[in-house]
């Protein structure tokens, strides 16, 4: 199921030093700085590295993950991703309008350089 449907299919919440967080509020967080997702992150694997069983047995069915835990895990990881590709996605287009703007810049003085070096009758003729 997907992470997002499933935070809020069950009401998921994470702890947080600001309180229980949904989905929602966890968007708004921001990736670094203080109360941020990257130090919720951190502490989620933590979390999820102590309740890990010390030995692997594949074999041993009994054996269960805490699924919430993993779930906020999950969570906060997927929404770290989705901000770092849309801040990527914002500096490309930020990038390609500034180049866009100094290619027009350049053909602005290439067209003005061009009517620069007509004849007085030429000019006479571009009037409308």
């Amino acid at each position: 199921m997907n992470i997002f449907k499933q935070a809020v299919l069950t009401q998921l919440r994470v702890p947080t030093a600001r309180g229980n967080l949904s989905a929602e509020q966890l968007a708004q967080l921001p990736i670094e700085g203080t109360n941020n997702l990257a130090a919720i992150a951190t502490d989620l694997a933590k979390c999820l590295a102590e309740s890990a069983p010390t030995t692997l047995d594949f074999l041993d069915t009994s054996i269960k993950v805490d699924e919430a835990l993993e779930a906020r895990f999950e969570l906060v990881k997927e929404i770290i991703k989705h901000r770092q590709s849309t801040a990527r996605a914002k500096s490309a287009e930020a990038a390609d309008k500034s180049h866009n703007a100094k290619i027009d810049a350049l053909i602005a003085a290439k067209e003005e350089e061009k009517l620069s070096s007509l004849s007085v009758e030429e000019l006479a003729k571009l009037r409308k």
